[in-house]
C-alpha cells in the first residue's frame, strides 16, 4: 500500500537551504514567538530580497533549522520597520552581488556590525521598540522562494 501511495506521489524533491534573518520583537515576557518573525532573505544567485512573516514561510511547508542569536538591539520605534531590510541591502550595495562577491558568512558579519553599533549608542529619544535579530536556515521544497504566491482571504457575505 505505501508502495502505491509513492508510485502515486511520484519522487519526492529534496528540501532547499536559504539563508536569511529573522526579526522579532521582544517583550516584557522574552522573545517573540516563532511564527511571529519577520524573515529578511537573500537571493545570492539573483540578488533579490524576499520579505514576510515566519507564519508565511512555514505555510508554505518551510521549516527554520540552525537559529542563532546575532543580538538585541533596541531603536526608535519610527522608522524601524525595515530596519535589518536596510543593513542587507546597504552590505549587498557595499560589497556586491554580482559576480559572486557577497557570501551568506559576510552579510552576517556586516549585521553584526551594525548591532554592535546600535548598542554602542542606543537610542533614548521617543517611543523605543526591542528587537532580536537571529541568523537562520529555511528548509522547503521551493529553489526560487521562502514564501508562496500572496493568497487573498475570501470575503464571506
Amino acid at each position: 500500500m505505501f508502495k502505491a501511495i509513492a508510485d502515486f506521489l511520484g519522487p519526492s524533491k529534496e528540501r532547499e537551504e536559504h539563508r536569511c534573518f529573522l526579526v522579532a520583537m521582544v517583550f516584557d515576557t522574552g522573545v517573540a514567538s516563532l511564527r511571529n518573525r519577520d524573515v529578511v532573505c537573500l537571493h545570492y544567485d539573483t540578488g533579490t530580497i524576499e520579505t514576510g512573516g515566519s507564519s508565511e514561510v512555514m505555510d508554505f511547508h518551510g521549516s527554520f533549522t540552525s537559529v542563532q542569536s546575532l543580538g538585541i538591539i533596541i531603536v526608535p520605534i519610527q522608522g524601524s520597520y525595515k530596519l535589518v531590510e536596510g543593513w542587507v541591502e546597504e552590505a549587498m550595495k557595499k560589497v556586491g552581488v554580482e559576480g559572486g562577491g557577497i557570501s551568506h558568512d559576510i552579510l552576517v558579519q556586516s549585521i553584526k556590525d551594525r548591532i554592535a553599533q546600535v548598542q554602542a549608542s542606543p537610542s533614548k529619544e521617543g517611543e523605543t521598540i526591542t528587537y532580536e535579530i537571529f541568523d537562520a536556515t529555511v528548509l522547503n521544497r521551493s529553489k526560487d522562494h521562502i514564501i508562496g504566491p500572496r493568497k487573498l482571504n475570501p470575503t464571506s457575505y
